[in-house]
């Protein structure tokens, strides 16, 4: 990530509020307050637009095309990330058997990765998404990128486009 997109990152973070969110592992885990607007849906409505079925987080195009069809209602970028982060948090409040620790963590991957889908939408027609990798396929895959001299993310768009490919 540019230097420049870390801060719009942390920018959309801030502006959904996210920023105030517990650090500690004692501190008791709250949902961020919704920014104040008479624009655009409400968190109602925006949970209609969220898979009921399964954790949107799961679900990367359930999340896109919840975005879409906001983003189609001219609403902006930083109301779109903070409704969707003010629709999901709830249904991570309310799962018992997650620490607060573990609920922040879930939440930030959540508006993570809502900030990727909706900047990618403004920018591009790639799609972002996070995986977790284990240290050693991480080195493998930094090792396999430096041999092709390329960066680590085109090498890994790169190889599962020819895995993919007929």
């Amino acid at each position: 990530m540019a230097v420049s997109t870390r801060m719009l990152v942390l920018a959309a973070l801030g502006c959904a509020g996210l920023m105030g969110l517990p650090q500690a592992a004692h501190a008791a885990f709250t949902c961020p307050a919704p920014l104040p607007s008479d624009a655009g849906p409400s968190v109602a409505d925006i949970k209609k637009l969220l898979p009921s079925d399964t954790d949107p987080l799961d679900h990367v195009s359930a999340l896109n095309s919840a975005v879409i069809a906001l983003k189609a209602q001219n609403i902006p970028s930083s109301l779109v990330i903070d409704r969707l982060v003010a629709a999901y948090c709830p249904e991570v409040a309310a799962n018992k058997s997650w620490s607060d620790a573990a609920k922040t963590a879930r939440l930030r991957r959540f508006a993570a990765r809502v900030v990727d889908v909706v900047y990618s939408l403004d920018s591009a027609s790639a799609i972002i998404i996070n995986v977790p990798l284990k240290p050693q396929v991480l080195e493998a895959a930094e090792a396999k990128a430096k041999a092709a001299k390329q960066p680590i993310d085109t090498w890994i768009a790169e190889t599962v486009e020819k895995a993919l490919a007929p």
